[in-house]
């Protein structure tokens, strides 16, 4: 069994279920944990929904989603990478709080809520595309 898994994933909301479905499938036949595996499927869906609704290309040639998971003994790293305008997640400002349900607002808390549950989120920007990293360690 190889220990990557890579697809290009087109900017469209629609794909994204099947990718996810996808990569849930490879994590289990490879034994990941379902923490670990849980952790990786929420970052995939919202970064790359988040980049999906909001992301800005140059061009329809750069308006696609490299997603590559790499597998090591201690972790499961997910990286992203989009040729739109620069956007680095770990620098996102929080949402606006509110103070009861009738003033929330919809939207804004996907991307606190994956550098909640995967601390370890690094950014940077590689040959005019934005590549994040997500690293979830694996339960022994």
């Amino acid at each position: 069994m190889q220990s990557e898994f890579e697809h290009r994933l087109p900017v469209d909301l629609r794909a994204l279920p099947a990718l996810a479905a996808e990569l849930r499938a490879w994590l289990a036949q490879h034994g990941v944990d379902a923490q670990a595996a849980h952790g990786i499927d929420f970052a995939l869906e919202e970064l790359a929904s988040n980049c999906i609704r909001h992301a800005q290309f140059a061009s329809v040639a750069e308006a696609w989603i490299g997603v590559r998971v790499e597998l090591t003994h201690e972790a499961v790293e997910l990286r992203l990478d989009d040729g739109g305008e620069p956007f680095d997640p770990t620098r996102a400002p929080p949402p606006p709080r509110f103070t009861d349900l009738a003033s929330a607002t919809v939207g804004g808390r996907g991307i606190p809520m994956v550098l909640g549950l995967t601390p370890d989120v690094r950014y940077e920007r590689v040959n005019d595309r934005n590549v994040v990293r997500v690293r979830v360690r694996r339960a022994r």
